[in-house]
Parts: C-alpha cells; structure tokens; sequence
C-alpha cells in the first residue's frame, strides 16, 4: 500500500517542479521541450540541491542551474527561471540580467512576500516589457532536512 502521507522533501520538490519550473504534462516529445535555465541564489541552490537532482531537472527541461550573483553566459534560446529571495541584491541582479536581454523569457519566482518597495522598485525600472513572462510568490523559504536522532543503546553503557 502506498504511504499516504509525503514527506518534506518530497512535498517541497514537487512544488518546486510544479509551481517553479512549472512541470511539463505528460505527451510532449522531446523535440518539442522549451529548454530552461534555474537561475538560484545562496538560499534556493540549498533548497534545491537538497530536493532534486540535476536528472529530475532534465527531465523536465531545466538545461543548466546557475548562481545569480556569480558570472553567467547568456542564453536568448532559453527561459530564465529566477527563483530567489526578495532582497534588493537579488532583484538588482535580476535587472542587470533583464537589461541585457540574457533569457528569452523571465520567469521571477520569489520564496517569500516581496516586500512592495522592492517589487515596485523593479517593475519601475523594467518598464513595459513582454520579457517577463510572469512574477509570483511560491512560499518556501525553507530547507528541508531530515535530521536523525539516536541513543545509546543499553548494550552500548557496559
């Protein structure tokens, strides 16, 4: 009988796949698939090492995971998945990226509530674009981790 209840990592990759990367269905072939790049910061690369493979990601068209803050090439084949924390560093980043046109499409995949001045801030400086294919807050600002408590045995005080 299958287990009823998921656990934590399984619940967050699922989200992860299904709300960030936005799962492929079931039906296309492969040379239909969109190719995407995972654009992460420090907090989001922990997450998502924690939870998911590079094979899982693959398989549902994530072609490279990059750092935000770190040099990237670009890539106006694929879509930009930014999946970050809403702090100014991040979203400062972001526009960099978005100026020069690095990605196809953007993606922005916030952990948490972004904070209204940032958003603002962002989408001030954006301007009307049809690069920015969408902007949400996915709730996950978290690691799951499975942690293992154990104790001496009574075999192990003799």
């Amino acid at each position: 009988m299958a287990e009823l209840r998921d656990d934590l990592k399984t619940i967050v990759s699922n989200k992860i796949l299904s709300e960030v990367i936005e799962r492929r269905q079931a039906g296309p072939t492969s040379s239909q698939l969109q190719w995407k790049v995972l654009i992460l910061d420090d907090v989001t690369l922990r997450m998502v090492s924690t939870c998911l493979t590079m094979a899982q990601l693959a398989a549902e068209g994530v072609s490279s995971v990059e750092h935000v803050h770190k040099h990237r090439e670009a890539n106006s084949l694929a879509e930009g998945i930014f999946f970050m924390s809403p702090t100014k560093k991040n979203v400062t980043a972001l526009l960099d990226d978005i100026k020069h046109k690095f990605y196809r499409s953007f993606s922005i995949m916030f952990t948490e509530t972004c904070p209204n001045s940032i958003l603002s801030s962002l989408f001030s400086k954006v301007g009307p674009t049809n690069l920015i294919k969408g902007c949400k807050e996915v709730y996950l600002s978290f690691i799951p981790i499975c942690l293992l408590y154990t104790s001496p045995s009574p075999r192990d005080k003799r």
